[in-house]
């Protein structure tokens, strides 16, 4: 066996012989990086907070208070957990068994759904309902409106979005195409057979995804 010390690094030659690949090439490597341009152990993971022994964390999320708190937001078997990272999480509410969360967050809250049960909110010191909002599956912020998709009650394809920098007001006006700034609702294929089980915000605008299908949606 030889060995030899390099000063940079090509990358994998599975396709060789080893007698024939180049000095700064490997046929095998694992746990390690070339994001430098030169080969490093890879660190690999710290644990910051162990949210509920003996469960997987199903949700995790960033909020940031209006005290501005960073919080780690996580799902894990029933329940939502709230942690600051400086003790042990703390438990916020509870999900429907069997029931995945969405958080959306804005206007000072963080806001959640599990598509069962009504909506609700946790400001940072306690939790509390959302007046007037459906409950949906998929939850967004965006140009200071919450939306809410896969609405089960109405239409697994319709998106709902509330009232201009508002949490509370989800009414669609019948005028609402001369009124400024008030909720309004959008059903996209509902006769495809297929639930909305997307809602991202971009910078083009919001995705709707959908299995066979996908729509942005810009402007309210």
């Amino acid at each position: 066996e030889v060995s030899f010390t390099v000063d940079k690094w090509g990358g994998l030659d599975l396709f060789n012989d080893s007698s024939r690949i180049g000095d700064f090439d490997a046929q095998e490597a694992k746990n390690f990086l070339t994001d430098h341009g030169y080969a490093e152990t890879r660190p690999g993971n710290t644990r910051i907070i162990q949210i509920l022994n003996g469960f997987a964390v199903k949700f995790s999320q960033e909020w940031v208070a209006p005290s501005n708190t960073r919080y780690l937001i996580a799902h894990s078997s029933l329940t939502i957990y709230q942690s600051n990272l400086s003790g042990a999480a703390v438990a916020l509410s509870t999900a429907g068994s069997g029931q995945d969360i969405d958080m959306a967050t804005g206007l000072g809250l963080a806001i959640f759904s599990d598509g069962a049960a009504p909506p609700w909110s946790w400001n940072g010191t306690s939790t509390g309902s959302v007046a007037n909002m459906p409950i949906c599956k998929y939850l967004e912020f965006d140009n200071e409106r919450f939306v809410c998709a896969n609405i089960p009650s109405e239409s697994s394809s319709r998106v709902r979005v509330s009232s201009f920098a508002v949490s509370n007001w989800w009414t669609v006006p019948s005028n609402v195409a001369s009124v400024a700034d008030v909720p309004n609702s959008f059903d996209f294929d509902k006769d495809d057979g297929e639930a909305i089980n997307c809602l991202k915000k971009t910078k083009y605008g919001l995705f709707i995804g959908k299995g066979r299908s996908t729509k942005i949606l810009k402007g309210f």
